[in-house]
């Protein structure tokens, strides 16, 4: 009986190990350059097992001038979402959270997902009214995705 508990009690540490190493890189896959016609948004992973993040991003109207700008701070995987906010609210600027939900299909040869969904809270102020952080955005590939 005391070597099947001893056994039990290595496969259970064992397995705390795997279990601890597999959240340790829970979210390895999120950094990188993510890019449509009006948003350029780069993610830099800053610890893989919370999630935590620095951004920058910039908007622009497609086509031409009406609408530009952009922010950066850090950012924070909540749930299956990640919620980016300006490091410093200005002046007048509501509370901006910019929300990136990443796609559930990734690369074939990596875990990295190819593109994300974004939506924003009370960002106008960083913008202007003719564009903003919505809609599609694709991952560009990196050179660590070869």
């Amino acid at each position: 009986m005391r070597k099947v508990a001893v056994l039990c009690l290595g496969m259970l540490s064992a397995f705390g190990v795997l279990v601890a190493g597999v959240q340790a890189q829970q979210y390895t896959y999120i950094g990188g350059l993510y890019e449509s016609e009006m948003v350029s948004l780069r993610l830099l992973l800053l610890d893989s097992a919370s999630g935590d993040v620095a951004w920058e991003s910039s908007v622009r109207s497609p086509g031409g001038p009406g609408c530009a700008g952009g922010a950066s701070g850090l950012g924070k995987m909540v749930g299956g979402t990640l919620e980016l906010r300006p490091y410093k609210r200005e002046d007048g600027a509501g509370a901006c959270v910019i929300s990136v939900t990443f796609s559930i299909a990734r690369a074939a040869n990596n875990r990295s997902p190819r593109s994300a969904t974004l939506s924003e809270r009370d960002c106008l102020y960083y913008h202007g009214a003719s564009c903003g952080w919505e809609g599609e955005v694709t991952r560009k590939p990196s050179p660590e995705d070869q």
